[in-house]
């Protein structure tokens, strides 16, 4: 797969090379490592994540597993729940 990957509703698995960008929606609730460009969150995410360049979390993002990327960009009322962040955290301009 080449591309992006959209998650509305559930899906369990890994996510490695051929993804450039994920992007979680609100309701969507997504259980998997994932290697990719950029990852965006407004539901679920549990798993470990790499990204190349940035992962934002949007205010009904709740995060769980270690998080890799160059820049995380975090609304108000994210939830990060038994996770550990690496990469340079700036707010999220709404």
């Amino acid at each position: 797969m080449h591309g992006d990957l959209v998650v509305y509703g559930s899906l369990d698995g890994a996510v490695v090379g051929g993804v450039r960008n994920v992007l979680v929606g609100k309701y969507g609730k997504f259980k998997a490592d994932v290697q990719t460009n950029s990852v965006d969150v407004a539901g679920v995410i549990d798993g470990n994540v790499t990204c190349d360049e940035k992962i934002t979390l949007r205010r009904t993002a709740v995060v769980r597993g270690k998080h890799s990327a160059r820049e995380f960009k975090i609304e108000d009322f994210s939830t990060i729940n038994k996770a550990s962040l690496s990469g340079k955290i700036v707010p999220a301009k709404e």
